[in-house]
């Protein structure tokens, strides 16, 4: 038996970027992802995760996931939606969030509506209501964050299933929902959380940055966020150099501030947040890229109406706010698409049932500084690569010997390795 040591050569591209046949949008041409061109749309529901509420009940996540039907692309934009409640009430399958989801699945994007774990403590002191306010938020991130990590699982585990581009996931949220994204996009550090909880609390019984909602070992960053009438804890977090922000607010809101005040939706407790206004200008000072748009002399979330005629007579959705919503959104997305990545790949992993014919093995798990991979059967030259969890090769040889073994000098973390057309087996790096 030989064993032949190789060299790797270090590509660093996208995995996708090269793939042959790929038809591209040019510039990505209106109408797409700017109007309407699809006008059904295909929902189904996945579990993407569970963790436990405030009250110590484990608790399901599941998720509806909203795709253009009879669409021919296999890569699209994506973006997570969660809705608002004060994080004390709501549904995934709120009227504003499958309304949004529609539209903008409608424009050909993937759209998904999260489950996320509600319930805020207000009975004990002002301290108390404050530090569980903020865990609320936190328990929403992570959530957030199990499901965009369950969207990439499934890019390269289950061959791309709901046809996604997951170097382009947007996270995207209403009221609560906003905070969420917000937080998701600028809370990437302990140091920011800290105010509200000692680092053995937040790492241990908080979960850290990325939570413990699910589907480990993959990415949960985000290329932007859209923070419809939601707020972030201290725009001082924003840091130059951070992805892009949408903000929509109404400058007369009484639930969450336009600009920096107190949230009194649980008590006159102390609770200081920073509103969209805020969120604009310190990012826009800080070179970060920032859009907001202002509902004038409107309150809080003012595409949903609160008036029960206009409800009984035109439906809860505020029509024309909605729509400007929309627009606003679908114009400042268009400008950040990387159209390169998107429209149809054909696809280049065998499907699960080839996988069951499998020629060959990777050792040892985990890995350290060296990786054996054995082959049987026919010994053909056969091409190595080996994909991070965005689908980026990050390393890529022939090898035509029975073993070989490879030096491995990649960050900790989850790996996959393909070997000619076979099924990518996973590994994780230590």
């Amino acid at each position: 038996m030989k064993t032949k040591h190789l060299p790797i050569t270090i590509l660093l591209v996208w995995w996708t970027s090269g793939a042959k046949g790929q038809v591209p949008i040019p510039n990505c041409e209106a109408p797409r992802f700017l109007n309407p061109v699809f006008s059904a749309v295909d929902v189904s529901t996945v579990v993407y995760g569970q963790n436990y509420t405030n009250t110590g009940n484990l608790q399901t996540l599941r998720m509806d996931i909203y795709r253009p039907q009879n669409d021919s692309f296999n890569r699209r934009p994506v973006i997570v939606w969660a809705y608002g409640g004060s994080f004390t009430a709501g549904i995934r399958q709120s009227p504003d969030i499958v309304r949004l989801c529609q539209e903008f699945a409608r424009r050909g994007y993937v759209c998904v509506s999260i489950d996320y774990r509600l319930g805020v403590d207000n009975s004990g002191s002002d301290e108390e209501t404050r530090r569980n306010a903020v865990q609320a938020v936190t328990r929403g991130v992570h959530d957030a964050r199990a499901a965009i990590r369950w969207l990439r699982k499934s890019f390269v585990e289950s061959d791309n299933p709901y046809g996604i581009d997951t170097a382009q996931i947007f996270a995207g949220g209403v009221s609560a929902g906003g905070f969420i994204a917000a937080h998701l996009l600028y809370m990437d550090a302990a140091w920011k959380i800290l105010e509200f909880a000692d680092t053995t609390d937040f790492y241990h019984a908080w979960g850290g940055i990325e939570g413990k909602s699910g589907n480990p070992g993959y990415h949960s960053g985000v290329k932007g966020a859209i923070n419809l009438c939601g707020a972030l804890g201290n725009a001082a977090w924003i840091d130059p150099g951070d992805p892009f922000i949408i903000n929509m607010h109404g400058d007369q809101d009484g639930t969450v501030p336009y600009a920096h005040d107190e949230v009194t939706v649980y008590g006159r407790v102390g609770l200081y947040v920073d509103g969209s206004y805020v969120i604009d200008s310190v990012a826009k000072a800080r070179g970060v890229n920032s859009y907001l748009y202002t509902y004038r002399n409107m309150d809080h979330v003012p595409f949903v109406s609160l008036d029960v005629g206009q409800i009984i007579q035109n439906g809860i959705i505020n029509e024309p706010v909605m729509n400007i919503t929309v627009d606003f959104i679908a114009e400042k997305l268009f400008n950040h698409l990387d159209c390169n990545t998107l429209g149809y790949v054909p696809p280049t992993v065998v499907s699960r049932d080839a996988g069951l014919k499998s020629n060959y093995e990777i050792y040892p798990h985990p890995v350290r500084e060296r990786l054996v991979v054995r082959r049987w059967g026919e010994l053909a030259p056969a091409t190595l690569n080996i994909f991070n969890v965005f689908g980026q090769t990050v390393m890529q040889t022939v090898v035509s010997d029975t073993d070989c073994e490879i030096s491995i000098s990649l960050a900790p973390g989850v790996y996959f390795l393909r070997l000619g057309k076979e099924t990518p087996k996973k590994f994780v790096v230590e």
